[in-house]
């Protein structure tokens, strides 16, 4: 008979620790918790774009569309709604569910908010599966769950927020080693399919983990592995009886990816936009997008432009610092009071296998996260940031023959690997593209190096130049914070309970489990003000715009600021002229860029354009001040190309011009209707 009370006795300490991490989860998020439908995390940007995927797809449903092709963006060509992102089984299961049952901002919100919460409970639960101390496992879920990665990227990218599957495949990867039967093996696959499910990305960081997994297993046991691979090798019944649980797992694994994964990205890559496809997922992107996008040393290390203490003084240094990288990607700050856990585990904590494992894989995570090249910067910057690991592996290793290998490896790998493969070429191109020089494509290295001074890279490459040049599918390896985190929380409950141990008495061990709480909450803390957007008030040219009869086509000026466009289709439904930089769009852009002339005009008409709304820079006011990012996105929407005729058209109407008449003036905005004659536009 169940007991439910004596279940709650028996897991009384998994019960509060679940219980904190939703009352921290609430206070971080707690705009979206207070207003699930009229506030979001972050601002007008990629939560838009996040919430656009289920707001067609329910469109095309409601209105009997049984297709993925949508005219409501890119009118009137549409697109494909498999170009647009977040095209994963999770939307369709989860997101698109949620928004019909709701609106789309309020399962927006609630699955942000799942993630921090759900992620710092698997983390606890993977720390529990090593380390004795509640406590200590609880400290560790903190770290993992609420890490300024997480949070930042809670204000932006939704699936990359969802870390706690990630953690639940490397939790299910250990039960699986430890004991090898067909449940572990299916578990395993599923958790790895899970993965997918929410992001690409982390299914790619799983198998790379699986890889670094296996790669330290072997190394550690090749005593014992080597013996039975003979065997294997040897003898196929020998050979199926040591892998065949390996082979469940890999069958499962690929019958759920078939089932879910792999349709969709059949039906993205199979559209007419295919060329996009390629080009979001890397295909046509170039070592340019794979520097922007990995994560320099010195921002592990450097606290978030959030931070309401640190903020505004780190806010140009780090703006400084940045090469083509926006404040989220280069958020990847790990926590002083973490690394001071970890080290604290990794020099008095001896003979832990599974603390070696992560110590290794923590090292491994880094130096792929880094970037595709060395920077010459970083001959003094590196050393002195993996110095602590660098010691703590001699430290644990002195007098064996792992360190050996390890130094050894490293040392040949930097110096042969360029003689290994043609990377100066490539550098050469990465040159052209960072500076714009095309003389740069022949010249030397040092005339290279000169150039490229902002960005500090030598032609040395790193692990991540090879994976990426093997799988260019994958260019942002800054997310790989996601696996050193991971490894860092498990580091840092091996060390709160060395420290734990220590001390005697339940008051004094729970005193010092809140202080050392305190300092990470201190460190992570993204408020006050709250990086949140209240959204409550809709512009009323929007509520005018919902209010016109019939399905006509809006075209918004300037044209490049789709974000704010997106959002409040949400509420006015109308098909847009804007909304996604399309292959038709990119042709079509050129001729209608200025408003001012006439042929722009009668092309807008031949579109079946309707209604021509202005915006000026009055429209950012939505944007609270508080959060840093609006000076850079104050100064990327004033000089966006389209934004100078506007305000020429602005300034000049009503003389010269004809084919447009003035319907109504709002504070940000005006409304014009079309009455040119039609031209039709035909492709070049």
């Amino acid at each position: 008979m169940f007991n439910g009370i004596a279940l709650i006795e028996k897991y009384r300490a998994e019960f509060y620790a679940i219980a904190l991490f939703f009352l921290l989860t609430c206070l971080f998020f707690l705009p979206i918790v207070l207003a699930p439908n009229s506030s979001m995390m972050g601002t007008f940007g990629d939560p838009c774009l996040a919430m656009r995927t289920p707001f067609l797809l329910e469109y095309n449903m409601r209105n009997g569309v049984n297709s993925t092709r949508s005219n409501l963006v890119n009118a009137p060509f549409g697109v494909d709604i498999s170009q647009l992102g977040l095209f994963l089984p999770f939307t369709f299961l989860i997101f698109l569910p949620l928004s019909m049952l709701t609106t789309q901002l309020f399962a927006y919100n609630l699955i942000i908010f799942s993630g921090p919460f759900l992620g710092a409970i698997v983390a606890f639960f993977l720390a529990r599966h090593f380390i004795k101390s509640k406590p200590a496992c609880f400290l560790s879920g903190l770290i993992y769950g609420f890490s300024p990665f997480v949070l930042v990227r809670s204000t932006a990218t939704l699936n990359i927020a969802q870390t706690a599957w990630i953690a639940l495949f490397v939790l299910a990867l250990f039960r699986f080693d430890e004991k090898r039967n067909s449940s572990n093996a299916i578990v395993l696959a599923v958790t790895l399919a899970l993965t997918g499910f929410f992001s690409h990305y982390y299914l790619f960081f799983s198998v790379l983990f699986l890889a670094i997994f296996y790669l330290y297993r072997a190394i550690i046991h090749r005593n014992e592995l080597m013996p039975r691979a003979r065997k294997a090798v040897q003898s196929p019944v020998q050979f199926l009886r040591e892998t065949r649980h390996f082979i469940l797992a890999l069958i499962v694994f690929l019958l759920i990816f078939s089932l879910t994964i792999l349709p969709l990205i059949t039906t993205m890559a199979n559209q007419s936009d295919a060329d996009l496809f390629k080009s979001a997922l890397g295909g046509r992107t170039n070592m340019m997008n794979i520097v922007y996008l990995s994560a320099w040393p010195t921002h592990f290390v450097t606290p978030p432009v959030y931070h309401p203490l640190f903020g505004s003084t780190l806010l140009p240094i780090v703006q400084s610092s940045l090469v083509g990288m926006n404040f989220i990607g280069a958020t990847v700050y790990v926590g002083l009071t973490a690394i001071a856990l970890a080290l604290v585990a990794i020099f008095k904590r001896k003979n832990q296998s599974t603390l070696d494992f992560f110590l290794f894989a923590l090292m491994a995570v880094f130096i792929l996260a880094i970037g595709p090249f060395v920077r010459y910067i970083s001959i003094f910057g590196v050393p002195l940031a993996v110095a602590p690991l660098a010691l703590a592996l001699y430290s644990r290793y002195k007098g064996k023959k792992l360190i050996q290998y390890f130094f050894t490896a490293t040392f040949f790998g930097l110096i042969f690997f360029p003689l290994l493969y043609p990377v100066m070429p490539l550098f050469q191109d990465f040159a052209v593209q960072a500076t714009g020089i095309p003389q740069l494509k022949d010249a030397p290295l040092t005339e290279v190096i000169e150039h490229l001074e902002k960005y500090d890279y030598l032609p040395i490459p790193m692990p991540s130049f090879f994976i990426f040049r093997a799988v260019p599918f994958f260019r942002a390896y800054a997310r790989l914070t996601v696996l050193l985190m991971l490894c860092l929380a498990v580091l840092a409950g091996f060390g709160a309970e060395f420290l734990l141990e220590r001390v005697r008495g339940a008051n004094k061990k729970s005193l010092l489990t809140i202080a050392f709480a305190a300092l990470i909450l201190l460190e992570f803390a993204n408020f006050p003000p709250y990086p949140a957007t209240d959204v409550s008030e809709t512009p009323p040219v929007y509520e005018w715009l919902a209010e016109q009869p019939g399905d006509f086509i809006v075209a918004e000026y300037p044209l490049e600021w789709n974000n704010f466009y997106v959002f409040y289709q949400l509420k006015h439904k109308k098909p847009l002229l804007n909304g996604q930089y399309s292959v038709d769009f990119q042709e079509l852009e050129p001729r209608i860029r200025d408003l001012s002339q006439d042929e722009t005009l009668s092309i807008l008409a031949g579109l079946g354009v309707k209604y021509v709304i202005t915006h000026n820079m009055a429209l950012f006011d939505l944007v609270p001040d508080s959060l840093p990012d609006k000076v850079t996105m104050l100064r990327w929407m004033s000089n966006t190309p389209s934004f100078d005729f506007t305000e020429q058209f602005e300034s000049n109407y009503p003389a010269g011009f004809q084919g447009v008449k003035l319907i109504k003036r709002f504070e940000d905005s005006t409304v014009y209707e079309i009455t040119a004659e039609p031209k039709h536009f035909s492709f070049d």
